[in-house]
């Protein structure tokens, strides 16, 4: 080992986890830039962080903790998107919108992150994507159950139906990108037909 890789396993004190926040950004730009969870190796996250390949043997001990880093850190990314867009909306028609319509944004801006996310296998293995998946789940329930509390929705199983506009939402995020030929009405026409239909939506 020569003396730089040394120098860079021996972190000065409080160093380590800037160095592991770095690493994980970095193993999520290869992600974004490649398109492709294989291509997030050992030696690409190091390159890309700066890093010497050994170095990153202080925080984790394989590129599967490194995969559970990133799926860690983008789920609370894509929890933050959802909660951030509908806080302070008080109809809660117009709260669910919000909420879906910052779901399929952060699926097309970050679309290898959120294929991380909800197209690999078994992403909620992780604990803590766990928790803020079923965290936003919830959201969604809790909001169409105030929407049939307002008389704006017909639902009689708010958590059937808050699994319907999910299964939709996701359709939304990864069908259009992947079939850019295809002629699609304007975004914001099928999040009002997704959202609408899903959850029962009436005028009100």
């Amino acid at each position: 080992m020569s003396n730089v890789e040394a120098a860079r396993l021996r972190n000065p004190r409080g160093e380590g986890s800037r160095l592991r926040a770095e690493v994980v950004r970095a193993a999520r730009r290869v992600l974004e830039v490649s398109g492709v969870e294989d291509a997030v190796t050992l030696r690409a996250t190091a390159r890309e962080a700066g890093v010497t390949a050994p170095a990153l043997y202080g925080h984790f001990a394989n590129r599967g903790e490194i995969i559970e880093a990133v799926i860690s850190e983008a789920f609370a990314e894509f929890a933050a998107a959802v909660t951030d867009a509908m806080r302070g909306i008080a109809d809660p028609v117009e709260r669910l919108r919000a909420g879906c319509g910052a779901y399929v944004r952060y699926a097309h801006e970050q679309p290898a992150t959120y294929r991380i996310l909800f197209t690999r296998h078994q992403p909620s293995a992780v604990p803590r994507a766990a928790a803020q998946a079923a965290e936003v789940f919830q959201l969604l329930v809790d909001t169409i159950e105030e929407c049939v509390a307002a008389g704006r929705s017909a639902s009689r199983d708010p958590a059937a139906d808050a699994v319907v506009l999910w299964m939709a939402l996701h359709g939304l995020a990864a069908l259009p990108p992947s079939h850019p030929r295809f002629p699609w009405p304007e975004d914001h026409v099928l999040l009002d037909q997704v959202v609408n239909r899903s959850a029962l939506l009436n005028e009100g």
